[in-house]
């Protein structure tokens, strides 16, 4: 048997792994993880490709024992960001002074609203995209 004959074998695995890993990709990629959610307290809100980070120092919450009927976030009194939402009828976002604000006049799906907790689920607000969830503060109405 030649020397040509008895490499083939030798060669022919690395190739295989080659070949494999062309098809499948690289053997170290691992697969990606599911997209980490935000912090209790904190929301995620994306508008043309730019994620913002909100955590609000200002959370008001009015409604009735165990419903809430109005919800308010900002950073401080008369500051931005503003998010605002009244369940089942409206929701605004506005991240800045100055231009109109995100909202929504007559939807806010993906925004449940239960026993002082309102939660931002892949929330479409104007062009904004908003995840996160807020507890209503201790002896808040709602």
């Amino acid at each position: 048997m030649s020397a040509a004959h008895r490499l083939r074998p030798v060669l022919a695995l690395p190739l295989l792994a080659l070949a494999l890993a062309a098809c499948t990709g690289a053997s170290d990629d691992a697969p990606s993880s599911p997209a980490a959610k935000p912090a209790p307290g904190t929301l995620e809100i994306a508008v043309d490709g730019e994620t913002t980070e909100f955590t609000p120092a200002l959370v008001r919450c009015d409604g009735e024992p165990g419903t809430i009927r109005h919800l308010e976030l900002r950073e401080s009194e008369g500051e931005f960001p503003l998010v605002e939402v009244v369940p089942g009828e409206f929701a605004m976002v506005k991240l800045v002074p100055r231009g109109e604000p995100e909202k929504n006049e007559s939807s806010t799906d993906g925004i449940a609203a239960e026993d002082g907790t309102v939660m931002f689920t892949d929330a479409q607000i104007g062009d904004a995209m908003v995840n996160g969830t807020i507890e209503c503060p201790s002896g808040a109405e709602g």
